[in-house]
């Protein structure tokens, strides 16, 4: 795909582009991602959904914009469907008030249209939800709240990480290492999560593991976890139904005492498995909007269901 308007050249991405949406991410948010991060989130879904994202070039053909797709395979209530994460949304602060962004978000959602995707959702900041819901139609699906929960005890964690030369060494070198010896029965091989709508890739999967995430199997509970300022717990569910979530707070106890964290925090659907394990912990905050724009007639209002463990913040 390749088409210009508004002295932009719009193409679709593909490997070869990856070294300026880096350049972009740099300039306009000072983020620095490690070598292959993007290679692994846009070109690990399956072939035919493969590098669903756009960039803009200016006049000189350096990078202006870029908004993106990640394929999902979702449920809307009895129907499995293909389904897209909007994400990645970002303007270079000499374009921005153009319009490129309401350009770039029409031709990539009627690109995963045209993909077969049924439904996008997404979860935008302060600044690109008002745009999203007036200029390019998307409804607000559900809020989720974020629970945290902190106990009392050493923060080895805070420790190691808190000075920049011992953070980069802990995450590169010592936590891979000592975390299976610390928690030996609790590594496993991926799971697939347990609830109607999940996300749920493999080959993704296994690429977010570079980005410091974890699948534990760890006192009677799943868990999708990310170590981020703390315990960011993407989900948890049962291992069976006898599980209940009265015995949660003992489990999370003993996870946070065996990694040396004490603060334990995630966002969660209002009547998802783990929000009822942390109400019984934390009351919920502020958290996150979820928007979804569906590309196909779903028919009737229905239910769908998700998990963070599925989506780009895991």
């Amino acid at each position: 795909m390749q088409s210009t308007g508004d002295a932009f050249t719009i193409v679709r991405i593909s490997e070869k582009w990856l070294p300026q949406v880096h350049s972009l991410f740099a300039e306009a948010r000072n983020l620095y991602f490690p070598e292959g991060y993007f290679l692994r989130k846009y070109g690990t879904a399956p072939p035919e959904f493969r590098f669903i994202g756009l960039l803009a070039l200016d006049q000189n053909q350096a990078p202006a914009g870029f908004v993106a797709l990640v394929a999902r395979q979702l449920q809307w209530e009895e129907k499995l469907l293909w389904g897209g994460e909007f994400l990645d949304v970002l303007t270079h602060p000499r374009h921005r008030g153009k319009g490129l962004f309401v350009q770039l978000s029409k031709q990539v959602m009627d690109l995963g249209q045209s993909l077969g995707m049924e439904l996008l959702f997404s979860t935008p900041n302060q600044q690109s939800a008002p745009i999203m819901v007036h200029k390019l139609g998307w409804k607000l699906h559900e809020h989720l709240p974020r629970f945290e929960y902190q106990q009392q005890g050493p923060d080895w964690y805070r420790y190691a990480t808190r000075f920049s030369p011992v953070r980069k060494l802990y995450f590169q070198k010592l936590e891979r290492k000592l975390s299976p010896f610390v928690l030996p029965k609790a590594y496993t091989k991926p799971t697939k999560p347990n609830i109607g709508g999940l996300v749920w890739d493999p080959l993704f999967f296994e690429s977010k593991q570079v980005e410091s995430n974890r699948h534990l199997c760890f006192e009677g509970f799943n868990w999708w976890i990310r170590l981020d300022g703390g315990l960011f717990v993407a989900d948890v569910q049962p291992i069976n139904h006898k599980v209940r979530p009265e015995s949660f707070e003992k489990a999370l106890k003993k996870l946070l005492h065996s990694l040396g964290i004490r603060r334990a925090f995630g966002y969660f659907p209002k009547n998802s498995f783990a929000a009822r394990c942390f109400a019984g912990l934390a009351s919920p905050n502020h958290g996150v909007d979820m928007y979804i724009y569906p590309l196909t007639d779903l028919g009737r209002e229905g239910r769908w269901e998700f998990s963070l463990a599925d989506c780009d913040s895991f």
